[in-house]
């Protein structure tokens, strides 16, 4: 029924594209922001609109044309290229997709949408899961590194990625997209958005279905594929009451299937199911008085996570059963002032409470025994106040001074500090730059309450780290290359060791080098990340699931006016992993791979795109997590429909 659908479906578009015509104006245009933003403006750096050549901190940002080029179904295919993140998925489409950032461990990144924190106060270390996080309605985003707990609080301990859904200025534009490819894969996206000068709005329909592969990996024998299903409505909409007062609601809905196995990946299970849930709701009132130099911005935003995983008898498993349930919620209301001086600089102090609740509820029986264990009604409050100068010292050096204290229900009060700067050789098109920084994490509510694994003792986890950097643009801007070096410590890190403890501190330095070269109808790009990691308890012995090595290449041309090509080459180095099949789980090596993606486009008319990519094209091997699978070759074919 699903391909007979899609058939249906597909032949619809081919039909409609005849009656679009030549007139309209493609979907792949880069629509302005009301801010501007460009490759060369950020907001997540200080909050607030700031030139990238005055900031200190290393950043990079995934543009609207880079994600069309790159066709990446999710968001974490597009993060998997930049430069210090390694993303880690347990399996195929719809499986754990976790985020590391220079080493640190994935719950010291916060990943927010719109503003949004998506990271999920029901796990045991609110971690974000990016399994379920589409590409088809963001714009832009956003990658900050390094310590930014001043800014964005506990969980911004490793960096912060910030993704920006699409907004529209102009006449109505209606894009209809749809591919199907390996593995029974189907996707389809549905997005409109118009604006005037009062009011402007974004919606986007999304469809993911796929047969999947077998996330306990194949090449261990194991051949029942898990298929994965996502449905996504995400929404944007900015009212402007007055030249001074603009309202923006943004919003996003998931409801997410995927087929599992056994935990570990040793084993297939055709009944081992999961169901989540991800509601993300944020507004903002902003007031920017004309000819004042003060503003401020009142903020408020509502997470909800629902996940249920079900694992009924089979022949495999005749008596073994579970039922298990996470929810979690997280309730938060920030109020941000800033006050600009033409000749020193801007000053930004806010204040944001958060509150998180999370319910717990697991069941297993076995032919041996009964566990149940229920968490109910646990919440935690966290109440911050910050404050950052970004100062313009001489026309050529900018700095950032920032401060904050957050006050939590358990632990009080704990201030964190970070200051940057970042010096301009203009004849050079040089820039020298440096940041340090402290961060802070508390634990999470299933660390401290957790009957099995628990321990109301947890102490936070601290951090400081500091970075030195240079980048250059040279030739007309058309050569680009930076390098920087990176070093962050962490104190009283949290581990489980048959009960959660701060058993561990650890220091992570490594370094980042990027060069890029542009020309009309090709650029041309290469990045390469070197992390070492240790734990202080035992020098030498690297970090879980962090490569040493991260290359990435990508290159892309305009063969014709209307056709692109786009190829991309990855490789990542050897990692250390857990072997759980063993009583005492033993440290073992995950070996090296090199993957190649292969794509292209096809513009027939303004308003009719075709585009096909080979994943995997070599057919590698490999696995990010141990036992679990990985995508085989691939291939993908698709039609852009724009009016």
């Amino acid at each position: 029924m699903r391909r007979a659908f899609f058939v249906f479906h597909f032949c619809v578009m081919l039909v409609a594209t005849g009656a679009m015509g030549l007139r309209a104006q493609s979907d792949t245009t880069i629509e302005s922001e009301p801010f501007h933003l460009s490759d060369t403006i950020v907001v997540t750096a200080n909050r607030f609109i700031s030139p990238i050549r005055t900031i200190g901190s290393a950043i990079t940002i995934i543009t609207a044309e880079q994600i069309i080029q790159s066709q990446a179904a999710m968001a974490s295919d597009l993060l998997r290229t930049v430069p210090g993140i390694s993303i880690v998925r347990a399996g195929g489409d719809g499986q754990q997709t976790s985020l590391f950032m220079r080493g640190a461990n994935s719950e010291h990144v916060l990943v927010l949408i719109d503003g949004v924190e998506l990271n999920d106060p029901s796990t045991p270390s609110t971690a974000a899961n990016l399994a379920n996080l589409p590409t088809d309605n963001i714009e832009r985003i956003e990658i900050l590194r390094g310590p930014q707990s001043v800014l964005y609080g506990s969980d911004a301990v490793g960096g912060v990625v910030q993704i920006f859904t699409k907004r529209a200025f102009g006449k109505m534009s209606v894009a209809l997209n749809s591919e199907l490819g390996s593995r029974g894969t189907f996707r389809e996206n549905l997005t409109v958005r118009a604006g005037q000068e009062k009011v402007d709005y974004s919606v986007s329909l999304s469809r993911h279905d796929t047969d999947g592969l077998s996330a306990a990996a194949e090449n261990r024998g194991n051949t029942e594929a898990d298929g994965y299903d996502n449905t996504t409505i995400s929404a944007n909409l900015g009212i402007k009451a007055t030249n001074s007062i603009e309202l923006r609601l943004a919003g996003q809905l998931t409801e997410a299937d995927a087929e599992l196995d056994q935990a570990g990946g040793i084993l297939d299970d055709p009944n081992y199911t999961l169901n989540s849930k991800e509601r993300q709701f944020g507004a903002n009132l902003t007031h920017r008085p004309e000819r004042s130099i003060w503003s401020q911005r009142v903020g408020f935003s509502l997470v909800k996570f629902e996940r249920t995983a079900q694992d009924i008898t089979d022949p495999a498993h005749s008596f073994d059963s579970s039922l298990t349930s996470y929810d979690g919620q997280r309730l938060k209301i920030d109020w941000q002032h800033m006050l600009k001086f033409e000749s020193i600089g801007y000053f930004t102090f806010g204040l944001e409470s958060e509150r998180e609740e999370m319910n717990q509820s697991l069941f297993y029986e076995s032919e041996y025994f009964t566990y149940t264990d229920t968490l109910e009604g646990l919440s935690e409050r966290t109440t911050g106040l910050y404050g950052l100068a970004e100062l313009s010292l001489m026309p050529d050096w900018h700095a950032t001074l920032g401060v904050r204290s957050d006050k939590h229900d358990k632990f009080g009060s704990e201030p964190t500090y970070r200051v940057t700067t970042a010096y301009l050789l203009d004849q050079a098109r040089l820039k020298l730059r440096a940041t340090y920084g402290t961060s802070f994490k508390a634990p999470s509510l299933v660390q401290l309450h957790d009957d099995a694994t628990g321990n109301p003792d947890l102490k936070p986890e601290t951090s400081e780290g500091w970075e030195v950097g240079v980048e250059s643009r040279l030739v007309n801007d058309r050569l680009s290359f930076g390098v920087t070096y990176f070093h962050t410590s962490f104190t009283d890190l949290i581990q489980y060791d048959g009960v959660m403890s701060n058993v561990a501190s650890a220091s992570i330095r490594g370094g980042e080098i990027f060069a890029s070269f542009e020309t009309p109808g090709l650029a041309i790009r290469i990045d390469y990340t070197n992390t070492l990691t240790g734990n202080d308890a035992n020098p030498g012995e690297a970090l879980l699931r962090r490569p040493r090595h991260k290359l990435n290449l990508s290159a892309t041309g305009d063969l014709t006016d209307r056709l692109a090509m786009i190829l991309a080459v990855s490789h990542k180095g050897r990692r250390a992993d857990l072997d759980f099949s063993t009583w005492s789980a033993e440290r073992v090596v995950l070996m090296d791979y090199t993957t190649v993606d292969l794509g292209a486009t096809y513009q027939l008319s303004p308003s009719v795109g075709f585009h096909a990519r080979v994943e995997n094209l070599l057919d590698a091997e490999y696995e990010e997590v141990l036992y679990y699978g990985s995508a085989p070759r691939g291939v993908f074919v698709g039609i852009n429909l724009s009016n």
